[in-house]
């Protein structure tokens, strides 16, 4: 992926990384809590061990996300930009992002499962997305010197934030950290406005750094280790849900609920006709 050629593209590339965490953060949310709580919900004493512990890691990983949605808005804000909470309503459109970032309301079931260690894999991994996620495959391609803000394609949230610490790197070696770093860093977030570990002020190409080094090592690992990251955690569970399945075929350790949840269909856009005028 390109780094950006100007500073409103640098916002834009910030702007959709706010955006994926947030959509991440409630996708692993709605699985986690679709997860059953009882024994007499047809679960053994293993299972439920088992299912007790996942919805708890999941938990986890989604307050992970919310610490990387903080750190973002932090970038955001040492850029001069304004903080990014907005977020697509479920289920996002196909082409908001790239063809392999595809996020949905779903529940915690195999498919489900494949799919968030598929969202959470390395660079490089041979890794398949679940087939029964609908993904339409279509190319997002950067115009440099462009007016309009825009990232190109992407094949991992990694890949998106090597691009946007590049960026930073780049725009600081044209002019200078103190071209570049122009918000108020009393309007950033920190551990005294939220417990999440992790959390800092940005102020210099080495705060950009540590920043994103925590984002990407926490989702997918570092380059030489991934214990520990989402992507590990997440495989670890499909580990153990395997081994529960093949002990009994019959184990279930989700509550039936539905898939992208929504209380009136949403509007899609190549259903619309458009009638010219005489």
């Amino acid at each position: 992926m390109q780094a950006a050629t100007h500073r409103e593209q640098l916002v834009g590339m910030l702007c959709e990384a706010a955006e994926i965490e947030h959509c991440l953060m409630c996708t692993y949310l709605y699985a986690g809590l679709s997860l059953k709580q009882t024994a007499d919900e047809d679960l053994t004493a293993d299972e439920l061990a088992a299912v007790r512990r996942w919805r708890l890691e999941i938990i986890r990983i989604a307050t992970d996300e919310m610490l990387h949605l903080a750190l973002v808005n932090n970038l955001l804000i040492a850029l001069g930009a304004r903080p990014h909470y907005r977020r697509f309503n479920f289920p996002i459109s196909s082409h908001l992002f790239p063809a392999d970032i595809a996020v949905a309301l779903l529940p915690f079931d195999e498919s489900t499962l494949d799919h968030f260690v598929y969202l959470e894999r390395p660079l490089g991994t041979t890794e398949r997305d679940s087939e029964h996620l609908e993904k339409i495959a279509f190319p997002r391609i950067a115009i440099a010197d462009r007016l309009m803000s825009f990232a190109d394609d992407y094949s991992t949230v990694g890949e998106l934030y090597g691009a946007i610490e590049d960026s930073f790197a780049q725009m600081i070696q044209r002019t200078s950290e103190a071209a570049v770093f122009l918000g108020p860093i009393c309007a950033q977030l920190t551990q005294k406005d939220f417990r999440l570990r992790g959390l800092c002020t940005v102020a210099s190409m080495n705060d950009v750094r540590g920043a994103i080094e925590l984002i990407r090592y926490q989702g997918e690992g570092s380059a030489t280790a991934t214990s520990g990251s989402h992507y590990a955690r997440f495989c670890a569970i499909r580990t153990e849900w395997r081994a529960l399945k093949a002990a009994r075929p019959t184990f279930v350790p989700a509550r039936t609920v539905a898939r992208n949840p929504v209380m009136r269909s949403p509007m899609a856009l190549d259903r619309i006709q458009i009638v010219a005028e005489p």
